[in-house]
């Protein structure tokens, strides 16, 4: 009987041992779980919270009538917008000659996209994954503007295949949703220069860089949805966020042959130059047969190259249409520049003579702004501005791209389109340089799309061209125009910017006598 309560009291001591120990792991865990912690509010600055903007007694919410209104009562101050992703510094644009350059350890975008992002659920960045993002800022910023030249031939016989194999014949006019027939051919050229075209018309491959964009932004909402600290275990059960996962798998598992042939043709020196070739090139040896990281940077490469360029084009398309007097001009135009060269397809020499075509296109960008704000950044350390004003470590601070493109100080007429604005601002003999579609400034008539300084978007130039190839093909080859007794479709304003109307229809049929 001694025996078996002495038993009983062991069997009891070593339960609630076990229990004091799990609650102790349990209450660690949690006291280290993140926090979600507040961007520091400045004091004295005015404080603008966007769920309670109003016009006249009308709530309106939103991002872009918050910056509106609100630019232009705190004109050439700072003042402080409250959003549900947190409290942004708005600052204009006479501070950004100062702060462009300070390096990522004072303000960082790196930190900013982290965070507005969740990356480290939504590997939407190269840290997320314990990679350095110097590598694939070196490709984009180095490699593939370098290269552009040389891979215009592949662009231009990419984007004949993509739109004959989507369109067919296409003799007689039919209906297109513009945004899903454009996507898929970026994502075609695209993966022709990231990939190689041993790879980026696979099924696979190609589906599986446009579903990652919509994968991952669905992943960016459904886990905001929960607390910093329950973030790290919903990630389990969140659906979209293991959809990432499965994203890197599929990519892992395309790439399971490619890496290892690419790395013996660098090895003979056949290596084929695509962004595959430079980044095995770039990154360190242990990573050179590292499945997951190259999965990643096509995926995350991609979104950023798809996503950008299918609504911009989407926008142009539908503004051109919407203006059809310009579309004659514009296609004599790149009539006239293909004539002159000794190719039958756009060089790079060739793309700043298209002169109306850019001016168009960075006239549709000022009224349709993917981003209304940008230079977006986070403070890393306290920085005094040259006003005296003090920026604190962890706050966020931005630049508000779509007022300065719709302030009527800096354009007189900016509600109005004018798709020659920008040819007229240039003068009868500059063929680059200032007011082109890729130019970034802070002066009286320049835009900030792409951000300014050293780390202003480096795909810009890539993207440039895409875009013109794409356009000159679609204006040389097909005649297209809005359905009967509709006007130009309505953008879609979210939250960050102005997008397309994706899946809004259009009529395009192949002209008699294409190019």
């Amino acid at each position: 009987m001694l025996d078996q309560l002495q038993a009983y009291a062991v069997q009891h001591q070593t339960l609630n041992a076990i229990l004091v120990s799990a609650l102790v792991l349990a209450v660690a865990y949690f006291l280290a779980l993140p926090r979600e912690h507040a961007p520091p509010i400045l004091v004295d600055v005015p404080l603008v919270d966007i769920s309670q903007v109003k016009k006249g007694q009308v709530e309106l919410g939103g991002l872009q009538d918050a910056l509106s209104i609100n630019c232009e009562k705190y004109r050439g101050q700072l003042w402080q917008l409250k959003t549900r992703h947190g409290t942004i510094v708005v600052l204009p644009e006479r501070f950004i000659s100062e702060l462009c350059y300070l390096p990522e350890e004072f303000v960082s975008l790196e930190a900013k996209n982290t965070d507005r992002f969740f990356t480290q659920y939504t590997r939407l960045t190269p840290t997320s994954i314990g990679h350095d993002p110097a590598h694939l800022l070196h490709c984009v910023k180095h490699d593939l503007t370098r290269n552009i030249g040389s891979l215009m031939k592949e662009i231009s016989e990419e984007t004949e295949y993509a739109f004959n194999s989507n369109l067919g014949e296409c003799d007689d006019w039919r209906e297109i949703a513009l945004g899903n027939v454009l996507t898929r051919a970026v994502a075609l050229v695209s993966g022709r220069v990231f990939a190689g075209p041993e790879l980026n018309r696979n099924p696979d491959y190609l589906q599986s860089i446009i579903d990652f964009t919509f994968v991952a932004f669905k992943a960016i909402e459904a886990i905001s949805r929960y607390p910093a600290w329950l973030r790290p275990l919903a990630q389990y059960w969140v659906e979209e966020v293991r959809g990432i996962k499965r994203s890197l798998d599929q990519m892992e598992k395309i790439l399971a042959s490619i890496v290892p042939e690419r790395l013996r043709l660098i090895a003979e020196g056949k290596a084929p130059s695509n962004l595959t070739t430079w980044h095995i090139n770039s990154v360190p040896a242990e990573k050179k047969n590292d499945l997951t990281v190259h999965a990643h940077t096509q995926l995350v490469v991609s979104t950023a190259a798809i996503h950008n360029t299918t609504m911009l084009t989407t926008h142009i398309i539908f503004d051109l249409l919407a203006r059809p007097d310009y579309i004659g001009p514009i296609r004599d135009e790149i009539t006239e520049v293909l004539s002159q060269g000794n190719e039958s397809y756009l060089t790079k020499s060739s793309m700043p003579k298209l002169r109306k075509l850019d001016s168009f296109m960075k006239e549709s960008q000022r009224i349709h702004p993917l981003g209304l704000l940008t230079f977006e950044r986070k403070v890393m350390q306290d920085i005094t501005l040259h006003d005296g004003t003090v920026l604190p470590k962890g706050c966020y601070f931005a630049v508000p791209a779509y007022f300065m493109a719709m302030d009527p100080e800096r354009w007189g007429n900016p509600g109005e389109f004018d798709g020659n604005r920008f040819l007229k601002l240039r003068g009868d003999n500059s063929v680059g340089g200032k007011y082109t579609f890729i130019e970034t400034g802070i002066g009286q008539h320049d835009l900030i799309a792409f951000g300014h300084g050293p780390h202003a978007c480096p795909g810009r130039f890539f993207l440039n061209n895409e875009i013109k190839v794409i356009l000159s093909y679609l204006l040389l080859n097909y005649e297209m125009k809005l359905l009967d007794g509709e006007g130009r479709p309505a953008n879609l304003v979210s939250a960050d910017g102005i997008g397309p109307a994706y899946s809004k229809k259009i009529l395009i049929r192949r002209r008699k006598y294409a190019a």
